[in-house]
């Protein structure tokens, strides 16, 4: 017989394109939407008469009964596009009709001339080439059986053929025999294959040890997949026959399953060698019957599979085909295994899924350790490459095995049923998926190493053969043939005409004339070598190929709703799965392979398109997760709760509740004193905090495992699409954590100040939760999350009119942002306080709220005081301090101007009481101090501009410690430069880029910015010469002293100390604009310190001053000790220091005398204790008493 060879492979070939026609067939007919429009159920005219019709006169045509029968004229009005809709079908079924012609008459013929004995371990290709076209050919009938419809296409089809070309199709009447035919198919197989029982029968038998190598226990005994279980082995070639019966694992079952149950006579045949193996179900009969077939290979393949899979998700309950068709009394022998079927089918219903789990588990250890072992050592895909791809392909089948099985239950055997539900299919897939990454890496390494080792060991070894068998092969005529594939072999690269005469060869010696011409041991040994070398060719020049057909997964698109559902379970249920999330977006891109691109181009490119909007929503799943997770480990679940609990407050409430008193409840609540009690969380929420951590930490290696991702024809970037969602992310996250905070409306009043944001510490205690959520992305994934929060706050807290200078605004046109709310509120907060009934405290440095502060919701010094003005320093850094005392700025020249126009209205009634200060004759009467009574706003203006004033300086000190603890060689460096030159105060241009840096590191000796901002006021204005002049009088004003000196607030509640900062920040800027001599500002100085001592001592004899006397002298010895241009002796030269003295003691001797009473009843109150306590006392335990005591006390 000629040619057997190529009709074998070709046969095999098209059934395979057939079966993937068939089934888009069957799909497209049972969807309403793809059928053809006559068959539609939306057509309005009702068809069922005429299909009737069609289908009982069928093949035939009765045109006159049809024509008027309902429905006809529709059909008469659209033949085209019915015979354009049908006709596609139509050709499918002819060419199936065609398919099954020549597979017949080749399976007939090489049973009748060729003589081929088929041997698994002896002619492979010829072997698997015929059993797949066998199994093929019973696999399409099976599916065109399930094609409902078929009948009533082709009725259709010859309706249309028949009313635009005038007769019906030639080859209708053989299609519609098919149909016929195979109506019962497995009993017509029976029927036709009855001729080649004998021939498959020794095929099967040959199955048998290589059947018993891919077993789970040989598997387990024999560790063919373990690299490890021989080390010495590692780096020799793994060429052993196991390894290709590995690779055909699914073929063989799909061999014994379908092609016993056509060729049944073949199940009774005993082997030659008597093969040791106990049957799943033994026979119960007295009389030994030898092991056959049956249960050496057909029980074992049962036991462990419930359907097989015909193409896609279509699956053949093949227990039931044996019941029907196989076990009856047409074969009296195997009628009497009906009840071991029966049980075996019972066995496989209960165990089968067991038993693949296990199988399953073993190939995922072995499978991980390959992979892990190829990446550290790549060199070892050459020589192991055979051992990887026998792997892969047992994974790849069992994973189609799981989903082929998953939800199926049999009718045989329900009540023992058991579905195992696999919880590491994803893990599986992502193995084999990477495994063939692996090996696309490092292709270049395998193609290298199998071409030396085909053109070294294996060519001198098929030399050798050749010679020693020249006169035969030459006798046989094939000698020629096998010079033509040492050529091959030494000079080319493309093996695939190697290959091909191959199997011709191999075909040809596999028959019985050509079989005795070559002893058994030289033909095994010429096919065995001839089967390595078409082995490591692949691995040359078809690499790709050769992993797409042993390990692409793209049958799983037919299963896409399984497995979308095993991936969104990944993200959420699983506690490892979601390491591999990434492998199911990687797949897709094998789901267009399911259709030739050239056959069906459109239904190819609408499955591309389907798999990249399904990529697009598993991507934005696994970053939406990682979002969700982001979230939740920033909330009171997550890191929020480890720095509460290791923050202090669990500890301070224990204390509360040992030494909380009676009234609360702290101590209803009775806690062990344990030490380490931080660490003890409630309800199990760490546990849950790290399962979370883990799951997003697993998504985001799975995220960053590829820098692109294909699918169809579309590239994905999973990293960078993580990032751009993480950029929106982190910007909508700051601008929600300094968003305003909304108020109650029944907790505000009309002159309350609601904040606009959470406080500065606590919000950096939000954002330092929030970068520790984000450095677990940073962790895993490739992205510099500082950067994204950074942006994020430059966005937010930058703004661009204040970039350019440390001292002056340039307008950039930016528009207002966060930070520009946050300096329009503390501005307005500190620029006030008589307004908002805030005291300033000198020893905190803060505004405090009072009794009277109409803000109740919130206090003031949770804003304003240093810890906050670290806390906004460090968030805000130099820009943002720069932004914020802009605005502040902006306030102290408003006051400046009112203040310039007070002085400008008392001006000439100062230099008056100057020139007669000294007079005899003066004294402070009346009229005086109506004079000045258009001086009292100053006070008020001043009090305003000393609390923006002090809270500059306290923002420029917070300023510092952030950048000298952040930042400390910058700062190390600014203040060296810093004090190379004494302080410029007259703002030399040399000096100003070494100031500016110094501003921006919190050094605030020299207010260029203040200087500058006020300089268009002073200028040219002569009414700041009074300015001393003035801040004395402020003393001769009644109303400014009506509270006295408060010794606990080291100030007056009406923040009169405010004044004095602001009395000396204006009077260093005025000169520092009017005048580049220091020596005028200490003149000046000096000049305010002669007013106002002698402004005092006329008050200490005046009536009518008694009450303010006091309060005016330490008010204005506060402000001489202050001065930094100013001696003291100057002072005291007129007003003596035991004056002052006297007035000091005055004031704070009740103050004295308050804290003496409360220390005599402290320690009245712990004798009372340790004396009762003593009383108590044991003389046994008397040591650890006394400790107790002294803890107490």
């Amino acid at each position: 017989m000629a040619k057997v060879a190529e009709k074998l492979f070709i046969l095999k070939q098209h059934s395979e394109a057939l079966l993937q026609r068939l089934y888009t067939i069957k799909t497209d007919l049972n969807d309403n939407e793809l059928k053809p429009d006559v068959m539609k159920s939306t057509t309005n005219v009702d068809m069922k008469r005429l299909f009737t019709r069609l289908l009982k006169d069928a093949p035939q045509l009765s045109m006159d009964e049809l024509e008027k029968i309902q429905g006809y004229d529709w059909v008469q009005n659209n033949m085209t596009t019915l015979f354009n809709q049908v006709h596609p079908i139509y050709t499918t079924f002819k060419e199936i009709l065609q398919w099954t012609e020549h597979a017949q008459q080749t399976i007939n013929e090489m049973a009748t001339n060729a003589n081929i004995e088929f041997v698994q371990d002896v002619n492979f290709l010829t072997c698997y080439d015929y059993l797949q076209m066998l199994v093929g050919y019973v696999k399409l009938i099976l599916l065109l059986n399930r094609i409902k419809d078929k009948e009533l296409v082709v009725c259709l089809f010859n309706l249309s053929y028949f009313k635009l070309n005038g007769s019906s199709e030639p080859n209708i009447q053989r299609v519609w025999q098919l149909f016929r035919d195979f109506e019962n198919p497995i009993p017509k197989f029976q029927e036709r294959w009855f001729t080649i029982q004998d021939q498959v029968g020794k095929a099967l038998i040959g199955l048998i040890p290589a059947f018993e190598r891919v077993t789970f226990q040989n598997l387990n005994l024999k560790r063919p997949l373990e690299m490890l279980s021989e080390p010495d082995r590692i780096p020799f070639p793994a060429v052993e026959e196991t390894y290709q019966y590995l690779s055909s694992y699914q073929e063989l079952v799909e061999w014994i399953s379908i092609i016993y149950s056509c060729c049944p006579d073949a199940l009774t045949r005993t082997p030659d060698k008597i093969v040791k193996i106990t049957p799943v179900v033994a026979h119960k009969k007295k009389k030994e019957i030898p092991i056959r077939c049956y249960e050496i290979l057909l029980q074992r393949v049962l036991v462990n599979n419930l359907v097989i899979c015909l193409y896609g998700d279509e699956v053949y309950n093949i227990h039931e085909a044996y019941k029907e068709y196989v076990m009856i009394k047409k074969f009296p022998e195997l009628k009497k295994e009906s009840k071991t079927l029966k049980e075996v089918s019972e066995i496989a219903a209960e165990k089968c899924h067991d038993y693949h789990k296990e199988l399953r588990n073993y190939l995922r250890l072995q499978l991980k350790s390959l992979l892990n072992m190829m990446k550290d050592s790549p060199g070892l895909l050459g020589p192991k490459l055979n051992l990887v791809l026998a792997a892969i392909s047992m994974a790849k089948s069992e994973i189609m095995w799981y989903f082929n099985h998953n939800g199926y239950v049999p009718k045989t055997g329900q009540r023992k049923f058991k579905e195992v539900k696999e919880t590491h299919i994803s893990e599986m897939i992502y193995l084999v998926d990477e495994m063939i990454y692996v090996c696309m890496i490092h292709k270049e390494v395998i193609r290298k190493y199998s071409l030396n080792i085909m053109r070294g060991l294996y060519y001198n070894k098929l030399k050798g053969l050749i010679e020693e068998n020249k006169a035969r092969l030459d006798q046989a005529k094939v000698l020629h043939v096998m010079d033509s594939i040492l050529n091959d072999i030494q000079t080319t690269e493309d093996f695939e005409a190697m290959r091909l005469n191959w199997r011709r060869l191999e075909a040809f010696l596999s028959g019985y004339q050509f079989k005795q011409a070559l002893t058994e041991h030289k033909t095994q040994q010429l096919f065995n070598t001839m089967m390595k070398i078409v082995v490591f060719s692949k691995h040359v020049d078809g690499l790709y190929e050769e992993l797409v057909e042993l390990g692409s997964l793209k049958q799983l698109y037919y299963y896409k709703n399984d497995v979308d559902t095993i991936f969104t379970e990944g993200l959420y249920v699983s506690k490892s799965q979601a390491l591999y999330s990434t492998a199911f977006i990687r797949i897709l891109n094998t789901y267009p392979d399911n259709i030739h691109p050239k056959l069906n181009a459109n239904l190819r490119n609408k499955i591309g398109n389907i798999c990249v909007g399904v990529a697009e929503v598993m991507m934005d799943k696994i970053v939406k997760r990682i979002i969700e997770a982001l979230d939740k480990l920033n909330s009171n679940i997550g890191y929020r709760m480890l720095m509460k609990q290791i923050g202090g407050e669990v500890a301070a409430i224990q204390i509360l509740k040992k030494y909380g008193s009676k009234k609360n409840n702290y101590n209803n609540v009775d806690d062990q004193n344990v030490p380490g009690l931080e660490s003890h969380f409630e309800n199990n929420t760490i546990n849950e905090m790290r399962e979370l951590e883990r799951n997003m930490t697993q998504l985001l290696f799975s995220l960053s495992r590829y820098e692109e991702i294909i699918v169809y024809d579309t590239v994905f970037y999973p990293v960078e699409y993580l990032r751009s969602v993480l950029e929106e992310y982190v910007s909508e996250y700051i601008k929600k954590i300094t968003s305003t905070i909304e108020m109650n409306a029944k907790t505000m009043k009309n002159d309350l100040l609601p904040p606009k944001f959470i406080t500065p510490s606590e919000l950096l205690g939000e954002l330092n939760s929030f970068m520790s959520s984000l450095k677990v992305i940073e962790q895993c994934a490739n992205i510099n999350t500082e950067e994204l929060v950074m942006n994020a706050f430059l966005e937010q807290f930058v703004n661009l009119d204040y970039v350019d200078s440390s001292f002056t605004v340039v307008k950039s046109g930016e528009s207002l942002n966060t930070i520009c709310v946050y300096a329009q509120w503390f501005t307005e907060l500190v620029s006030d306080p008589q307004k908002y009934r805030t005291v300033y405290y000198p020893n905190r440095q803060t505004f405090v709220s009072t009794s009277n502060t109409p803000i109740q919701s919130y206090n003031v010094e949770g804003y304003v005081d240093y810890t906050e003005l670290k806390a906004f320093a460090q968030l805000c850094g130099p820009y943002g301090v720069r932004v914020l005392n802009q605005y502040l700025l902006n306030e102290i020249y408003v006051r400046c101007e009112k203040l310039r126009e007070v002085l400008s209205q008392t001006n000439n009634q100062l230099k008056d009481v100057e020139s007669k200060i000294y007079d005899d004759k003066f004294i402070i009467d009346k009229k005086l101090r109506s004079g000045l009574l258009p001086l009292e706003p100053a006070m008020t203006i001043l009090i305003q501009l000393g609390g923006m004033f002090e809270f500059r300086e306290n923002l420029q000190k917070a300023l510092q410690t952030c950048v000298r603890r952040n930042i400390p060689a910058i700062y190390d460096v600014v203040d060296a430069a810093y004090q190379q030159y004494p302080p410029n105060y007259y703002g030399d241009p040399k000096y100003l880029t070494v100031d500016s840096l110094a501003t921006d590191c919190g050094f605030n000796d020299v207010d260029h910015s203040l200087r500058l901002k006020i300089a268009p006021l002073v200028d040219r204005s002569q009414v700041w010469e009074v300015l001393p002049l003035a801040f004395a009088a402020l003393t001769l004003l009644e109303k400014t002293w009506k509270d006295s000196y408060d010794v606990n607030l080291e100030g007056w509640s009406t923040n009169i100390h405010l004044s004095i900062n602001a009395f000396h920040k204006l009077m260093t800027a005025v000169h520092s604009i009017k005048s580049n001599n220091i020596k005028e500002l200490e003149k000046d100085y000096n000049r305010f310190a002669e007013f106002s001592a002698m402004l005092l001592l006329h008050m200490r004899g005046t009536r009518g001053f008694e009450r303010q006397t006091d309060s005016c002298t330490i008010f204005i010895d506060r402000t001489v000790k202050t001065a930094k241009h100013l001696e003291m002796s100057v002072f005291e030269d007129l007003l003596p220091y035991p004056l002052i003295r006297t007035t000091y003691v005055k004031t704070f001797e009740p103050h004295q005398a308050e804290n003496d009473i409360a220390v005599e009843n402290v320690v009245g109150t712990n004798q009372n204790i340790n004396t009762s306590l003593g009383a108590s006392i044991p003389a046994t335990s008397s040591g650890v008493n006394l400790a107790n005591v002294e803890e107490n006390q």
